[in-house]
């Protein structure tokens, strides 16, 4: 994926979904805006909710990044990710 520049728009919402996972569509707006070309701006992935997600994952920012960073698009990056996950489903909040 390309990177974004998230001082010019913002992340999407922490509510929408993508396979299954909340948080997922914006920790990848966060994400591309890490990759070399992108700004970050005030946004970060961690701690926090996005922290949360990425335990479940089973994995570290460095290693989502690159992941966002060589996935062709997002739904081949939901469905890499799908193996990484518990059975459970965690549902957003509304």
């Amino acid at each position: 994926m390309k990177p974004i520049d998230l001082t010019k728009a913002s992340p999407r919402s922490p509510r929408e979904e993508l396979g299954g996972l909340c948080m997922l569509p914006r920790m990848i707006d966060i994400a591309r805006a890490k990759l070399p070309g992108g700004d970050i701006g005030q946004y970060h992935l961690g701690p926090g909710m996005s922290g949360l997600v990425l335990r479940h994952l089973g994995m570290e920012v460095d290693e989502f990044v690159e992941r966002v960073g060589n996935a062709e698009n997002e739904e081949a990056l939901a469905t890499e990710l799908a193996d990484r996950r518990p059975r459970r489903r965690i549902v957003c909040s509304t």
